[in-house]
């Protein structure tokens, strides 16, 4: 299992236990490694950031979550209410 890949499920079950700041430090750290380029899993691991970070209330953090999808899946729904 990749860095990503553990990253998300963590991050998931963070979530289902509405921590929500904790699930988005888990993304954050497994992002900080990574890149669209190199990575299959990087837009949905930002995605799975938006989730947290929406669930939380943090609008900021959910742009920033936002604007990084844009650069693989600028057509992508979830993201369009930021733009």
């Amino acid at each position: 299992m990749t860095v990503l890949e553990t990253a998300i499920k963590k991050s998931a079950a963070l979530r289902g236990n509405y921590k929500f700041k904790e699930a988005i430090d888990v993304i954050d750290g497994a992002l900080a490694g990574a890149s669209p380029e190199k990575d299959d899993l990087w837009a949905i691991a930002n995605l799975e950031g938006l989730k947290a970070a929406e669930e939380c209330g943090d609008a900021a953090t959910a742009k920033r979550f936002a604007v990084a999808i844009r650069q693989t899946d600028p057509d992508l729904p979830t993201i369009s209410k930021y733009f």
